[in-house]
Formats: structure tokens, sequence, C-alpha cells
């Protein structure tokens, strides 16, 4: 498998670099380390195309990397060459590949553009203050009995039920790898545990137990509910999520003022002529 990342990784650098419409490049500058057919391969280039490679992946392979690089920098300029000779830029095919190309370019750059105001660091903390209630999160802090039967489960309860203390029953007879510690899980959110486990922990008041067992993949479950609290997201932790969030907003509210400042004239396709529909309609019914 090693011997085929090196040039995956290659391929992958240059198609990102590949951002003009020049093919051959016989009169570019720079620090040759190749030449085909007169053409230069450019240290420039090499170097651009292994930047775009996270460094942890060219750490002590550098050099082979960048020689990987320059055969297919080798391999491109042949092709284009090639495409020169034969004429390709006045190809009807590749014109028409080229236009569409260019024009789905020039659409995303300009609704990214449009977006770009809205999500700098000062209107996306704005924001966040502004709507810092729904970034709210509950907590919850509880222990839990784990079991492999229902009826098992059911002794627990009823031994809590008459006064058992829960932490002690938890060391006893739990099997989970809580129950040296008492069954104690610390803090945690909805997410953090299986649905199931969540839903019945999120619903019980502090200080209450289950009063039904609780099956999960894992078994069968008593959970006490400590305490809770209710926490705030940093902004650091929403930063990502909200600028996604406010761009598609903003990129909308853009396209919305172009429609509004627009005219736009919605051409309905012809109706069917009444003749051929009930000629239409007499065919289905004779079938």
């Amino acid at each position: 498998m090693k011997k085929f990342v090196i040039p995956a990784l290659v391929a992958l650098s240059l198609t990102a670099c590949n951002n003009d419409m020049t093919l051959s490049q016989k009169h570019k500058s720079g620090t040759v380390l190749a030449t085909v057919n007169g053409s230069p391969i450019i240290e420039e280039d090499v170097n651009a195309a292994l930047a775009t490679i996270p460094a942890n992946l060219v750490q002590g392979r550098e050099a082979a990397i960048k020689g990987s690089i320059v055969d297919q920098l080798i391999t491109r300029e042949l092709v284009l060459q090639d495409a020169d000779n034969k004429n390709i830029l006045s190809n009807p095919e590749f014109k028409k590949l080229h236009e569409d190309m260019v024009r789905n370019m020039a659409y995303e750059f300009t609704l990214q553009n449009a977006a770009k105001e809205a999500t700098t660091e000062e209107a996306l903390k704005a924001a966040y203050e502004k709507n810092k209630e729904q970034y709210n999160f509950q907590s919850v802090k509880a222990r839990h009995i784990l079991v492999k039967t229902e009826d098992e489960a059911k002794a627990i309860i009823t031994e809590l039920e008459n006064g058992a203390d829960f932490a002690k029953l938890a060391q006893e007879k739990s099997t989970g790898p809580s129950g040296q510690n008492g069954g104690d899980l610390g803090w945690f959110k909805a997410n953090d545990m299986v649905p199931e486990f969540s839903k019945a922990a999120f619903s019980l008041a502090d200080g209450s137990f289950s009063k039904e067992p609780v099956q999960t993949q894992f078994g069968w479950h008593v959970i006490l509910r400590e305490d809770s609290k209710t926490e705030t997201a940093t902004f650091e932790m929403v930063k990502q999520p909200l600028s996604q969030q406010i761009q598609q907003q903003a990129a909308q509210e853009y396209v919305n003022k172009l429609k509004e400042a627009a005219k736009i004239d919605l051409v309905k396709a012809e109706a069917p002529k009444a003749e051929k529909t009930a000629e239409a309609a007499a065919e289905t019914t004779a079938q």
C-alpha cells in the first residue's frame, strides 16, 4: 500500500494547482528541474504542489515526493503539448466545457464573496451574543447499575425503594466498569450516551432513580440522577457551524435582493390543444 501513497497525493496536488488555461509552458521562467521537448519544469510549480500535501505526510519523504511531482509534471506537460498540437483550445466541445467551468466558478466565487462580509470575526461574535440562549445545553450527573436481566434490575429497584444505598448496590451488583466507583458516571450531555440511556437519565428529577429498568445494547440499567446544570457553549465551540449558517443566510439574502431588483418572466409551456387531448383520451379509453 505505501508505494501508492505518494503518486496519489501528487495527483491531488496537481489538480489543485491547475488553475490556468495555458497549455505548454515553454515560456515559463524559474529554476529549471527538467525540460520536456524544450519546455521547462520549474521548481516553483513543484513547491506549489508540495505545499498542498499535509506536512505530516511529507516528513521524511520530501525528496521522494518531489521526484513524483516532477514525474507528474512531465506527464502533464507531454499531454498539454499534444493538446496544443491538436489545437484543443479551438475544439467546440472543449470551448463548451471551458465556458461551463468558468460560469460555475464565477457563480461560486460571487456567492462566496457576497457572504464574506457577514462572516467576519466581529459579525460572528455579534450573532453569537445575540442568540446566546440558543447555545445552552443541559448536563446531568448520574450513577447507574448495569445487570444482565430485567428481573435483576427490578430486584435492585425494590431494594432502593426499601432504602438501600445506590452506590453500595452498584459496587456489589453492577457488571459495568463504573461499578467499582459506585456506578458514578460523572457529568455528561445527552449525546454522550446511547439514546435510550440519555432519554431516561434526562427525564428524571435530580435526586431520583428510575422506577423501571432501562434497556440498552449493554444490558439493563437502573439510573440515579444526582444533579443537573445548564451551560452555554463557548464562541469557539459554535464558531464553525455558526459561520456556515450565516454564510448560507447571507447568500440567500443576496440572491433574494437580485430577484427583487430583476425583471423575471416565466414562460409557461403551451397547453395541449383540445382536439389532441380528446384524441389522446379516446385512445386511452379504447386501450
